[in-house]
């Protein structure tokens, strides 16, 4: 897709999660990246849930750039990998996988599985006995998940996000108060409704910075903006991605409730990283 873009010079907004470490001159990524995620959430894992961690999520490159990223931060903390695996899509039955987390001894289990799979798996780690408590940090989980996935399966599993539709800070609680009364109490706000919300507001920005609407031009505009102040300040930088805000959620009962605010998280440059 960033191909087409760049084919065309037209800007590309994307405001999903990725991998991190692309930079295109057309694209523009709202998209927390794996040391958004991990750098500020495995010190607090270390002192708070645990110190031997097990990695299981899909085989595609998400899920492996966000392993190798947790296993640079483990080791560098002084804590223990005790596995790491990866699955394909679509698997029906994780009992041999739930085996081997229960022989691995890990104490934390960092999950890279959304989706209609994660939610299958949390079912079933929810009914397997294990001989310890082990903390389930599942990545990309946010509100979706509480229509999915029975409360008593989800109740106590981490998640870290850029949003929070808990967050009691003013931006973020007037814009999910606007939202539901847009599109009713029962629409579902998460961080991929903010993150496209605030695009919209971005591209704004840029347009009415450009002597033109041209596309060149609005491009030209579309780096070192920023929206909101203080805790709720993004900033789109030069290298197109953005500083977010970074907080980790719990699920508690029927809600998912923010436990704790890392505070602005800078990605390093994208320009300039490697692929590797």
């Amino acid at each position: 897709m960033s191909e087409v873009a760049e084919m065309h010079k037209t800007p590309m907004l994307y405001g999903i999660d990725y991998e991190g470490r692309h930079f295109n001159e057309y694209l523009i990524c709202y998209s927390t990246i794996p040391e958004q995620y991990i750098n500020p959430l495995i010190p607090y894992a270390v002192d708070n849930l645990g110190d031997q961690f097990y990695i299981f999520g899909y085989d595609y490159i998400w899920p492996h750039r966000m392993s190798k990223r947790i296993i640079e931060q483990v080791e560098e903390n002084d804590a223990t990998i005790s596995g790491v695996e990866f699955a394909p899509f679509g698997v029906l039955d994780y009992t041999q996988v739930l085996d081997r987390i229960e022989q691995s001894q890990a104490n934390v289990l960092m999950l890279i599985l959304p989706g209609r799979d994660g939610f299958r798996f949390l079912h079933q780690i929810h009914q397997y006995q294990f001989s310890r408590p082990i903390e389930v940090i599942a990545f990309a989980a946010d509100e979706t998940y509480l229509a999915n996935v029975q409360h008593e399966a989800l109740d106590g599993i981490y998640t870290a996000l850029n949003f929070f539709s808990d967050l009691e800070t003013q931006v973020e609680r007037d814009f999910a108060t606007q939202f539901r009364q847009m599109h009713g109490n029962d629409s579902i706000v998460t961080y991929s409704t903010k993150s496209h919300y605030d695009l919209i507001y971005l591209l704004k920005q840029a347009i009415e910075a450009s002597e033109s609407n041209d596309k060149q031009s609005i491009m030209n505009n579309l780096e070192n903006l920023t929206l909101y102040q203080g805790k709720s300040m993004i900033t789109l930088r030069a290298d197109h991605h953005v500083a977010l805000p970074m907080h980790l959620g719990q699920f508690q009962g029927d809600a998912l409730k923010v436990v704790h605010s890392f505070g602005i998280i800078e990605p390093d440059d994208q320009r300039w990283v490697t692929n590797e």
